[in-house]
């Protein structure tokens, strides 16, 4: 009886007839194997060895269909990606069958048994050569960042893995849950990424796992967390103040008061006043921290009330209100007065009493 091969088939579509299987390779109906099961045509092999994630660039292309996949070792847990000239994901597998889209030239296994050999059954035949990256096609792995403190804005981290894509993506998330893109990522090979860290990276969510990810790649069953370095990047601390309220100003002897703030990883730290006001005639350093002004118009216990923030290098903002006093507890001549001694003496006791507390 005559075989009635369909009209306008898609690649991959199988036919039995004639006592075996044919398959459309996007050009022609290729008979592949019997119909009872037994090997038919040509194929090629894949030593897999010892690395659970081997990538093979095959000597000569091999044509879009449908392959048939057994395992020297009987084993069926595996990822199998097929991957074209241009570097796009063919075809992709957990099962013994693959259907490519496309010409293949290079194939990226994950998962399978240890020195297993994994038979591809197709009407061509080609030799295998094992490479350890490829750029683009097949399921990203990382295994380190380093360093893993980015306590600034423009930090750094390299992240060393393996089939880093040409168009790789790399994602920090911290304990809030929050995706956050890196800020920059320059890929110097398939196995090696310079990333910068997002700006958005406050302390307060620390630590920050990274996620990398190749676009369009589906990621292997048999590994499905290759591509996550968990709890890998901190972002630093918020700066501590080191100077508390309130603060006392002297007419016409102080001359300066310094609001200190520190940050445990010695960065830079930059100073304003986000809320309230400094006395007419004042301001403060936004570098220094040092409040300076003309006290010649103040009168005596004139108060300002207003709130400092100080932003660390990675845009970590700590704040602290203060309270500033003209004049509140005056230095006393060394006169005697039996009448007011104690009172005064008793003042400056509080006054002491609350610059230790």
């Amino acid at each position: 009886m005559a075989i009635v091969f369909p009209i306008n088939p898609v690649i991959g579509q199988e036919l039995s007839g004639g006592g075996f299987t044919w398959i459309w390779s996007g050009s022609a109906w290729e008979k592949v194997a019997s119909a009872s099961g037994g090997g038919g045509g040509n194929g090629f092999y894949l030593y897999v060895g010892t690395d659970g994630n081997t990538n093979f660039e095959l000597v000569s292309p091999q044509p879009a269909g449908s392959y048939f996949i057994t395992s020297e070792k009987d084993d069926s847990t595996y990822d199998i990606y097929a991957i074209n000239a241009s570097g796009d994901l063919v075809g992709y597998t957990t099962e013994g069958r693959l259907i490519a889209t496309d010409e293949i030239v290079r194939i990226s296994v994950v998962g399978t048994t240890t020195d297993d050999t994994l038979k591809f059954e197709t009407k061509a035949t080609t030799f295998t050569v094992s490479s350890n990256n490829i750029d683009d096609g097949a399921p990203v792995f990382a295994s380190s960042a380093t360093p893993s403190l980015l306590e600034s804005f423009n930090d750094t981290t390299t992240i060393i893995g393996g089939n880093f894509s040409t168009d790789v993506t790399v994602d920090f998330t911290g304990s809030d849950l929050v995706v956050r893109a890196a800020k920059n990522i320059v890929r110097t090979s398939s196995s090696e990424l310079v990333v910068t860290r997002p700006d958005d990276m406050p302390p307060t969510f620390n630590p920050y796992t990274i996620t990398v990810l190749n676009p369009g790649i589906p990621l292997p069953t048999q590994a499905p967390t290759q591509h996550i370095l968990t709890s890998a990047i901190s972002a630093g601390t918020f700066a501590s103040w080191i100077t508390n309220s309130p603060l006392f100003w002297e007419k016409g002897d102080t001359t300066v008061l310094s609001l200190v703030a520190q940050d445990v990883e010695s960065s830079d730290i930059d100073y304003s006043i986000v809320s309230g006001s400094l006395f007419a005639g004042f301001s403060i350093d936004e570098e220094t921290g040092q409040i300076t002004g003309d006290d010649s118009l103040l009168a005596d216990a004139d108060e300002a009330i207003f709130t400092v923030r100080a932003t660390d290098t990675a845009g970590n903002i700590t704040e602290k209100s203060f309270e500033m006093y003209i004049n509140r507890y005056p230095v006393y001549s060394m006169w005697f007065d039996p009448m007011t001694m104690a009172g005064k003496l008793e003042e400056f006791l509080l006054y002491e009493y609350s610059i230790e507390g």
